[in-house]
């Protein structure tokens, strides 16, 4: 199994990586005992490439397609990017012969990524059956798990109605862009991460992230362009059977879906998530087995649940796999 996991906003790969050690380390204790072996990757979403962490994001991971075309990335950009990056690296995978089988994992903004993905890489196969090609080999995708998804009407949220007005302002991005490259000019490297953890309370290592992060050549610019694609895009429910499933099986059998959501999400409208549930929601009943289990957390664990609560939510996706 190939685990592919997409980041959410601001798009640092290194924010995830206590939570996927923690999910290898659950996977790794069960794997033994089904015969089966787990690879687990993450990358940085382009426009978010760090100098500090250039060195640990090589080897093409960026898997961005239009070359000689800067940051910052659109959101169907990103999307597009990381089609790319998925195809290459299950290319590089299935080179011995076995059958390589995706789970796809997206956190926050990831999560409607994946699901974009999904209903992509479908429509992609089904004109090649429709035209009888057979030359193309497309991912096997029998999974997706999004983690505090925001995949409808981000703008209800809490943040996403301080967001959304602040995206009309001209120029905005570019503007904190700026203010942020001249707070950090003026700042020493170790000033600007005791600023981060005094105002952020976070732990030394994401407070390192986070400071690289708003040192990095194009990091906020990305984060807040990105961010006004999310509120005019993130809006209603968009995809259909094929996707969400449906009684009835499918040429293609389709992935299984899971959900975890916050109890209070800040990026998360609970009208929208409730909805969602009631709509589209696995509910116990017999002949619903074919719906996607949609979970409602109870422990506390907030949004960036990878600052502070990596094991726990690891360990329920590893059940989940």
């Amino acid at each position: 199994y190939l685990v592919f996991n997409v980041t959410g906003n601001p798009g640092l790969a290194e924010y995830y990586r206590p939570f996927l050690l923690s999910l290898r380390d659950n996977l790794s204790s069960d794997a033994p005992s089904r015969d089966v072996e787990f690879d687990i990757y993450c990358r940085t979403l382009s426009g978010f490439e760090t100098e500090k962490l250039a060195s640990k994001e090589r080897n093409g991971s960026n898997g961005a397609p239009d070359k000689g075309v800067g940051p910052p990335f659109g959101l169907e950009s990103q999307i597009g990017h990381t089609v790319t990056a998925l195809k290459t690296l299950v290319s590089d995978l299935s080179g011995d012969g076995k059958e390589l089988r995706i789970i796809l994992i997206g956190h926050s903004v990831g999560a409607y990524m994946i699901m974009e993905i999904i209903s992509k890489l479908r429509r992609d196969m089904a004109v090649d059956e429709m035209e009888r090609k057979s030359d193309h080999t497309f991912p096997n995708v029998v999974g997706g798990i999004c983690l505090f998804p925001t995949v409808t009407h981000l703008a209800q949220s809490s943040s996403g109605r301080v967001l959304e007005p602040l995206c009309l302002i001209p120029y905005f991005p570019f503007l904190v862009h700026c203010l942020v490259k001249l707070l950090t000019m003026l700042l020493p490297y170790a000033a600007l991460l005791y600023l981060v953890q005094f105002v952020t309370r976070m732990p030394l290592a994401a407070a390192e992230i986070t400071t690289t992060f708003l040192a990095s050549p194009n990091g906020v610019y990305q984060a807040l362009y990105m961010a006004r694609d999310e509120i005019r895009q993130i809006t209603i429910d968009k995809w259909d059977s094929d996707i969400w499933g449906a009684a009835h099986p499918a040429c293609t059998p389709r992935p299984k879906l899971f959900f975890y959501f916050g109890e209070q999400d800040h990026w998360v409208a609970n009208e929208a998530r409730d909805q969602l549930i009631a709509a589209r929601a696995y509910s116990g009943a017999e002949g619903e087995e074919w719906k996607p289990r949609m979970e409602i957390d109870c422990k506390g664990i907030p949004h960036g649940f990878v600052i502070r609560h990596s094991e726990e939510v690891a360990s329920k996706v590893a059940e989940w796999i």
